[in-house]
Parts: structure tokens; C-alpha cells; sequence
């Protein structure tokens, strides 16, 4: 009958909306992330279609938030205008995860469909188990990885450091100062120190301390004040011991010297042009007292004034020579301001002062010549800049008897094997 018919359906709805519900409600508040199981549900959706819009957030962010330090924590996420709002600690972008101070990376699946931030992605998935994983309906949709690169450190710490005699040296934000809960002491640098600060932080650290273990990022995108900082030890102190570890380096560092930290040699003024029309002066070069320690680097430091832009970037040649004429040291650097601007950004009348550390060590005392030059290079090679002495005659006044010959500056230097610390 037609009430019999209209009971059945009645009833056959209300058992498609109970097995509906049954299926939906458990994923609640996530809707948009239900896929109808007869068609293979969430896993046979991650192969055809992007899958998430910010599910799984919220449960990493209540994750971290409950981590110690919560509110201390740098967490790298992609999706930073959303994420950023549930964390209680500081959300950079992946693009600036930095293996000195992020302490874990959130990653979303649809990112890993985009194949977004593969070399960041590989160095965790398939290589460390997660730290927390969001699932919702069927689907892992977030991520969430923990930064290890400190755990070698302190291991290695534990292993060889003195408490007795021993310290850190590392950035402000560094994970050591959340993580580390070893003997040793930290001093710590802050992103926006000088060369006088850092200077008079390592010098407060070597009176101290005998031994300074500085730990920094091993690749080459070191923020300004590590590199500073590293510059600063290499010519102000004794390197001992270096070791990789993933991604970070360790350093060890004995014998500060107090007075080459705290106050370095007084440069020599002078005017030297390189390039067409002297587009670029040299207007002061600093150097170590001699006779030059060889148990440490050396410290050149040089004033430049540009006149116009430089394009291609002009490049620092120092090199030196023995009696016999034989090379026996060099470095080669892009000039570059506190900003890592080459000589192609700077204006007209724009002063930058460079520093520079040349190997110098376990060379054998006696007499060498320090020349230096400046090139550019260019598609059809290199090409050195013409050389003009204008003034040089407040070295002459001090006995140094510089000289310009192939176009590059040359300085008679001496050195002494060994060195050490001054009190």
C-alpha cells in the first residue's frame, strides 16, 4: 500500500542518515576533510586531490604549547598567518628555519603534495620520526618535527668539555639556551652586536673562562654576528679543535689575547685607488702588531670609499709571500657592507669597513711581504683593478715601507712562530 511504501522509505532514510552520521560525526569539526570510504576515503583522495586547509593546526599548536619553554619556542610553519594565532611561541616562515634557533617544523599534507620546501622536507621525513602527529578522518594532515641538531652537541659537551675551565659561546635564542642543562656556562650574542661588543664579550668570557667551545650553523648562511663573532676568535685567540655535527659546528677555542680582542692595532691611514677614475679608495689598512702570532690568524681590517657603484662586486685579494717569492697564504673576499651589500649597491661617498682573517698558521717565523689587490669577475674572467698610490706616507712615518708594484699594495711584514695569550 502506498503508507507501507511510504514507512519503508521513511525508514530506509533514516538508516542512510544514521550510517552518514556514523561516518561524518566522528570527524567533527573537520567536515571538509570526510571522503565517502566507497571510494577509498582519505587515502584515495591524497592521490588525486589536495588535501587540508589548515586541519591539524590547531592540534599541533596544543602540542607545543605544552612543551617546556612554550612560550619561548621558534616553530618554522609555511602557514603562518593562521598557525601563528594558536602558538604561544614565536611562528617564522620555513623559509627561515635556521638550525641554530628553530626548535621544530610544522608541516602541513599539502604541502607535501605541492612539493614545497624539498630540501627542508628531506631532511626529515624518512629520517626522524615525528614528534607529534595530527589524524583526522583516515588522513595524517600535520606534522610536527623536532630539531635535533643540539642533542650531538651536548653529547660531545659531556664527553670532552671542563666544566672547570670550559664555556659556551653561541647567539641569543641559540636551542642550547632552552635545551641545555648541562655544567658548563653560556654567554651569548645578541643579533645586533658590533664588533666592540662582541669583542668585549669574548674577552669577559676568556677572563673567565680557559676554553671557549662556540657553536654555530655549519653552512654558509650565518647570520652577521656569528660570523663577527668567528672572525673575532680566529684572530684573537687559539683554535684548538673543530667539529661538524649535522648541522651545526663546534669550535674550541684557547689563549685569548685580551689586548688583540679589546683593542686592536691602530691602522694605518693611507690613500690608495683602485679602478677607472679610483672608484674605489683603500683609506686605511690594519694589522697585527708584529711580529704576527702564528698560532692564530691574522687580522687584516680595511676602510674603503667608493666614489659610484662597482658592478661586477669588487673582490679583496690578500695574499703572502715569503723571501722566496713562494705564496704561502691567501684569502679572496667579496667586499661587502654590515648588510652583505657588494660594491655593486654602494652609492657614491658610501665608507665600509671590511675584516678579514688570514691563515697564517704554523707558518715559520721570519720575513714576508703582504700584498694586496682588488679584481672583478665578469663572464669573460677575472680582471684586477688598477692600482694608484696617492698617500702613503703615514706608514712611511711609521717604518713601514709600503709600496704599489702589479698593481697591488705591498707591506713587509714579520712573524713568530707560536703566541699566546696576554694577561
Amino acid at each position: 500500500t502506498g503508507d507501507e511504501a511510504w514507512s519503508t522509505a521513511l525508514i530506509l532514510a533514516a538508516i542512510i542518515t544514521i550510517v552518514q552520521a556514523a561516518l561524518v560525526l566522528p570527524i567533527g569539526p573537520y567536515w571538509v576533510t570526510w571522503f565517502n570510504p566507497l571510494f577509498g576515503g582519505a587515502r584515495a583522495a591524497e592521490r588525486v586531490m589536495l588535501v587540508g586547509w589548515g586541519e591539524g593546526l590547531d592540534q599541533a599548536a596544543t602540542y607545543l604549547n605544552a612543551q617546556p619553554h612554550a612560550d619561548r619556542l621558534e616553530v618554522a610553519s609555511r602557514y603562518r598567518a593562521a598557525f601563528g594565532l594558536l602558538l604561544h611561541g614565536t611562528n617564522i616562515q620555513t623559509e627561515r628555519y635556521d638550525p641554530d634557533t628553530t626548535d621544530y617544523l610544522v608541516v602541513m599534507l599539502n604541502q607535501v603534495q605541492r612539493h614545497h620546501d624539498p630540501e627542508l622536507l628531506a631532511k626529515y621525513f624518512g629520517v626522524e620520526p615525528p614528534a607529534f602527529t595530527s589524524e583526522i578522518g583516515g588522513a595524517t594532515l600535520a606534522w610536527v618535527f623536532r630539531n635535533r641538531a643540539d642533542e650531538a652537541v651536548t653529547a660531545l659537551l659531556d664527553e670532552v668539555a671542563d666544566p672547570a675551565r670550559d664555556a659556551i659561546l653561541l647567539r641569543e635564542g641559540h636551542i642550547l639556551t632552552r635545551r641545555y642543562t648541562g655544567p658548563l656556562p653560556m654567554h651569548g650574542f645578541a643579533d645586533d652586536d658590533d664588533e666592540a661588543a662582541v669583542a668585549d664579550r669574548l674577552a669577559a668570557a676568556f677572563t673567565e673562562h680557559d676554553r671557549l667551545w662556540f657553536v654555530h650553523r655549519a653552512d654558509d648562511k650565518r647570520v652577521p654576528v656569528d660570523r663577527l663573532v668567528a672572525l673575532t676568535l680566529k684572530t684573537g685567540a687559539r683554535l684548538t679543535d673543530s667539529v661538524q655535527l649535522g648541522d651545526l659546528t663546534v669550535d674550541l677555542y684557547e689563549d685569548g689575547d685580551l689586548e688583540a680582542l679589546i683593542r686592536p692595532p691602530e691602522p694605518y691611514p693611507l690613500e690608495l685607488d683602485f679602478g677607472p677614475s679610483g672608484a674605489l679608495r683603500l683609506l686605511s689598512l690594519g694589522m697585527p702588531n708584529e711580529p704576527w702570532p702564528t698560532d692564530r690568524q691574522a687580522s687584516i681590517m680595511l676602510e674603503w670609499r667608493t666614489t659610484a657603484p662597482i658592478d661586477p662586486p669588487a673582490t679583496l685579494s690578500a695574499q703572502l709571500f715569503d723571501q722566496a717569492g713562494e705564496k704561502r697564504a691567501q684569502l679572496d673576499a667579496t667586499l661587502s657592507d654590515e648588510g652583505g651589500k657588494s660594491t655593486a649597491d654602494w652609492g657614491a661617498d658610501t665608507i665600509v669597513e671590511s675584516r678579514h682573517a688570514l691563515d697564517v698558521r704554523d707558518l715559520p717565523s721570519g720575513a714576508y711581504v703582504l700584498s694586496i689587490g682588488v679584481y672583478t669577475v665578469a663572464d669573460e674572467g677575472w680582471q684586477t683593478l688598477i692600482a694608484n698610490a696617492i698617500d702613503l706616507s703615514a706608514m712611511s712615518a711609521r717604518g713601514v715601507s709600503a709600496s704599489v708594484e702589479a698593481q697591488r699594495l705591498l707591506v713587509p711584514v714579520r712573524l713568530m712562530e707560536g703566541g699566546g695569550a696576554i694577561d
